[in-house]
C-alpha cells in the first residue's frame, strides 16, 4: 500500500486541492492512501512549508510520498523527485528541497520530465503523475535524469550568542489558535541559560521571565511562553477563545518570519 501526503500553499477555500486529489485517485492502486498535511501554507513562504515538513514526514512509514505544491509556479520552470530518509519528495527547483535536510546533498535527486506541457498547474500535470509513478512501483531514475544543481535554500535557524547572553529565533508557524512557533529548541535554551532568569522580548511592551509547562497553568488572558509537543518555545495566549481572536498573533501584531529575542540576565 502507498501513502501520498500533499502539502501545498492553495488555501482551504480553493479547488485546486480538490483537483489535484481526484487526478491522483483516478490513476493511482486503489489501496493507495492520501493525507492532506497542509493546504494554508503562506502563499510561497518556503521556509513554513520546510518546517512542516520537516516535523512531519519522520511519522509516516518509510516509502511515503510527499508531493509539495508550495510556489508550485516558480521561476525555474523545473520540478525534482528526490529519496531521502526512506521518502520520496515531489516538489518545484525553488529552494524547498534542500531546507528539507541537513546534508549538504542529497544522495538521490532527479530532475522530472513532465510527460505534457506545465501549464499554470504543474501540480497536477507534472507532480501527480510522478507521484502515481512512484505509488505503482516505478523507479524514481525512470522519472528523469540524474540532477545536482538545483536550487539552494537556507533554513531559517536561530542564532546564538553566549558572550552577549541571548538568543534570536523567528516565527516558524501560526497554529489554528493564533499560538506562535518559534524555531527555538529546548535544547539550546537549556544549553544557553545554565538555569540563569531570562526574558522573552516581545513587541506591544510585552516581556516574558517565566515558562510554563501547561497552557492552563497560565492566568486567563495572559500571553504565556512554553516549550510545545515539538519542544519549541511556543508563544500562546490563555483563553478558551483565542482562536476567536487569532490568539497571541493578533494581541501581538506578529507574523510569521517575525524574530523575537531571549535574553539572559
Amino acid at each position: 500500500m502507498s501513502l501520498i501526503t500533499l502539502t501545498t500553499d492553495y488555501g482551504p477555500a480553493a479547488p485546486h486541492s480538490g483537483l489535484l486529489k481526484g487526478q491522483l485517485y483516478q490513476s493511482v492502486p486503489a489501496e493507495t492512501r492520501l493525507c492532506d498535511l497542509s493546504h494554508a501554507i503562506e502563499p510561497g513562504y518556503l521556509h513554513q512549508a520546510a518546517f512542516l515538513l520537516r516535523h512531519s514526514f519522520p511519522a509516516f512509514p518509510p516509502g511515503s510520498i510527499h508531493l509539495v505544491a508550495v510556489n508550485e509556479c516558480c521561476a525555474s520552470e523545473r520540478w525534482l523527485a528526490a529519496q531521502w530518509e526512506g521518502h520520496y519528495f515531489l516538489l518545484p527547483d525553488n529552494g524547498l528541497l534542500p531546507m528539507l535536510s541537513e546534508q549538504a546533498a542529497l544522495p538521490a535527486v532527479h530532475r522530472i520530465d513532465p510527460p505534457a506541457a506545465p501549464g499554470l498547474f504543474p501540480a497536477r500535470t507534472v507532480l501527480a503523475p510522478a507521484a502515481v509513478h512512484l505509488a505503482r512501483g516505478g523507479k524514481l531514475s525512470l522519472l528523469g535524469p540524474a540532477e545536482s544543481d538545483y536550487r539552494q535554500g537556507a533554513l531559517l535557524r536561530p542564532s546564538a550568542d553566549p558572550q552577549q547572553g541571548f538568543i534570536k529565533g523567528s516565527v516558524m508557524d501560526i497554529d489554528h489558535y493564533g499560538n506562535l512557533i518559534t524555531n527555538i529548541p529546548r535544547s539550546l535554551f537549556q544549553r544557553m541559560g545554565h538555569e540563569r532568569p531570562f526574558a522573552i522580548e516581545l513587541p506591544r511592551r510585552q516581556t516574558l521571565h517565566r515558562l510554563h509547562q501547561q497552557y492552563h497553568e497560565a492566568s486567563e488572558g495572559s500571553i504565556l511562553a512554553l516549550f510545545n509537543s515539538l519542544d519549541l518555545l511556543e508563544i500562546a495566549l490563555k483563553d478558551p477563545h483565542s482562536r476567536r481572536y487569532n490568539g497571541a498573533h493578533s494581541m501581538l501584531g506578529i507574523a510569521i518570519g517575525d524574530t523575537l529575542r531571549l535574553v539572559f540576565q
